[in-house]
């Protein structure tokens, strides 16, 4: 429970980040990127499990969570590199409301519902297609392999969505 809520805190926050950050008119631009870095690393997170479950039906996770903890600490000191993302200006930014004026703008409740059949159909797919993998005797790289085979998906599908800088 700790850990679906934590991720859950995580996602929040990264969307957060991004619509916070953007100016008016590029939230779809940067939601696009947003996707398509996501589902990269959902593409190559299970290239661990390849690696080190190969003809395993279960993979060695202590190696697999060494591997992924040098790998989050190398990604953090590159994050720190970065530039700065600039905030929009204070008139840029919608005057706010409460929750039931936000839910009545046309679309957004259809968008909320989608958005969420989307993100359980995605997670349930990555925490039952390992089990489900290892009840038939599929080995840890085949269902690495059909991981990394979604995820690349999804990133084909977000890079079409990115607008193209003339």
């Amino acid at each position: 429970m700790l850990l679906g809520t934590g991720h859950l805190g995580c996602v929040i926050a990264q969307q957060a980040l991004v619509a916070n950050t953007t100016r008016r008119g590029g939230h779809d631009a940067a939601f696009g990127r947003y996707t398509f870095a996501a589902s990269l690393g959902q593409a190559a997170g299970p290239v661990l499990i390849a690696v080190f479950g190969g003809e395993r039906a279960i993979p060695d996770t202590g190696r697999i969570f060494l591997w992924s903890c040098g790998l989050s600490a190398v990604l953090v000191a590159l994050s720190a590199a970065l530039a700065r993302s600039p905030c929009p200006e204070a008139g840029e930014q919608d005057a706010g409301g409460d929750v039931r004026s936000q839910l009545r703008r046309p679309g957004l409740a259809h968008a909320l519902v989608t958005s969420c059949v989307v993100l359980a159909a995605v997670d349930i797919t990555l925490v039952y297609l390992p089990a489900l993998g290892t009840e038939h005797g599929l080995t840890a790289g085949t269902i690495g392999l059909l991981l990394t085979v979604r995820g690349l998906g999804w990133a084909g599908v977000a890079a079409r969505r990115l607008p193209v800088d003339p």
